[in-house]
């Protein structure tokens, strides 16, 4: 609803139109507004008060805007470093009418809900019913060598209490095949499994090392599978977790041997449109028990951090303007300048959101004005300080020396360089029998990502965070 006010007040301001400091104070809240995925209750107040005025003035602007696509195009005209996944976000309201929630029961996941049940596997699975909105309807199914439709309650319930009804098995491909096609509009589906790729009982018992030799096969039914995801517009969340098992293990042969493990991984795959996963990953961020150890965006746009808040600048006579990201020097300096900047990056994958990852990839660069080349000045980033993990601020500290300072350019640029997120590579198996067996490591897991990789269409990453600190002497 409050996207689409958001939508109608827009609308109603450019067929009014305002004088040009009122369009200036407009342009302003409009730019820190649609930069975010959600327009954040202090921003919607602002956006709404430039409204006002322009109401109250009651002059005409020179450009009209009639319709969504009008609004779309001057946003890109305006605002050309506003990321595409912004404006998908203003073009298309974010709607969940269901969640589908499929648990894998085949023989090989009993482990994971014995008698009694198992809280570290049901926990993140109940959490799952509270992603959507309070509208969003909860539907949930049993899946392997066919479909069942269990109550919603009736489910959790018996997850809770491990009486959950194990049934045959089926190839995961078969297994995504069926969610994808019955995935409708509008709609999020989850499925929860081993991940173990594997042919047919049938062609396991016929040669033993099936699964180890035709890997390459099984990607490529894995990829063909999520062609078909891709063409209904879809994308993928992978999140990995884990949790104690205590059941029969089938390895890659279709050997069983009866194993109580304490940290087994299991996967949960998020399925849906790009807008609405963004919904349900930043919804997981607030439940308490849903915490992966991993998580993989397919498919998805990453919304770089393109805002931060002045939190220290020591060492010079300064003024701050915040809505301008500009520093301005009163006076010459005349010792080292310490610039301290807060960034929240809540929105970013979780695995960019740590020091090891942050010290490694941000960038610091500044223009030469005589060459108008870009100039690395990485060697002027004195640390970055964990604020507060839980909500994901952290600072950057600028340390900048005198010398630099008195002859400096009119920016400092900065940049945290997205890496492809590759940890499925080292949680893989080549073969997961007795004498190969890691309890926290799961057979062939890189073939099946490298097929969902392929079969959706990897994507180019956009810096993380880009933005720059304007600097006036």
């Amino acid at each position: 609803m409050r996207n689409k006010l958001f939508i109608s007040c827009l609308l109603v301001l450019f067929t009014l139109g305002c004088s040009n400091n009122i369009q200036k104070d407009f342009d302003q809240a409009l730019e820190i507004a649609v930069r975010n995925d959600d327009v954040k209750d202090a921003q919607w107040k602002n956006l709404l008060e430039k409204l006002d005025i322009a109401q109250k003035n009651g002059t005409v602007l020179v450009q009209k805007v009639k319709t969504k696509e009008d609004l779309i195009n001057y946003i890109w005209d305006n605002y050309p470093n506003i990321n595409g996944s912004t404006v998908d976000l203003i073009r298309k309201v974010v709607k969940i009418d269901t969640i589908n929630i499929y648990l894998e029961n085949s023989s090989s996941m009993a482990g994971y809900f014995p008698v009694g049940g198992n809280l570290k596997f049901t926990a993140p699975i109940i959490d799952m019913y509270n992603l959507g909105t309070e509208k969003t309807a909860i539907q949930t199914y049993y899946i392997g060598n066919g479909l069942t439709q269990v109550d919603p309650i009736r489910f959790r319930k018996d997850l809770s209490d491990g009486r959950v009804s194990v049934g045959k098995s089926s190839p995961l491909a078969d297994i995504f095949e069926k969610i994808i096609e019955d995935l409708g509009k509008d709609q999020v589906s989850f499925l929860i499994t081993d991940a173990i790729m594997s042919g047919t009982n049938e062609e396991v018992a016929r040669n033993k090392e099936y699964n180890y030799i035709h890997r390459p096969e099984l990607r490529q039914t894995i990829r063909e599978t999520f062609q078909k995801a891709r063409e209904k517009g879809l994308s993928l969340v992978v999140y990995r977790f884990q949790s104690s098992f205590n059941g029969v293990y089938y390895d890659y042969r279709n050997s069983t041997e009866k194993r109580n493990i304490e940290n087994r991984p299991f996967f949960i795959f998020a399925l849906g449109n790009p807008e609405n996963l963004n919904l349900i990953m930043k919804n997981a961020r607030m439940e308490k028990e849903f915490k992966p150890t991993h998580q993989l965006l397919i498919g998805i746009y990453i919304s770089p951090v393109t805002s931060f808040k002045f939190k220290s600048v020591k060492g010079v006579e300064y003024i701050a303007n915040q809505p301008q990201q500009l520093i301005s020097y009163k006076s010459k300096p005349t010792k080292m300048a310490e610039i301290g900047l807060r960034v929240d990056l809540a929105n970013l994958p979780g695995y960019m959101q740590n020091l090891a990852y942050l010290n490694k990839n941000l960038r610091l660069s500044t223009i030469d004005h005589s060459s108008k080349k870009a100039i690395n000045c990485n060697e002027y980033i004195d640390s970055v300080e964990e604020i507060n993990a839980t909500t994901g601020e952290y600072q950057i500290n600028i340390l900048l020396p005198m010398d630099y300072l008195v002859t400096i350019p009119n920016s400092l640029t900065v940049t945290l360089i997205s890496e492809p997120n590759t940890w499925y590579e080292e949680l893989s198996l080549e073969k997961d029998d007795k004498e190969n067996f890691e309890e926290n490591k799961t057979f062939a897991l890189n073939y099946m990502i490298e097929g969902m990789l392929m079969g959706l269409g990897e994507t180019e990453l956009p810096n993380a965070i880009d933005f720059t600190v304007k600097i006036k002497q």
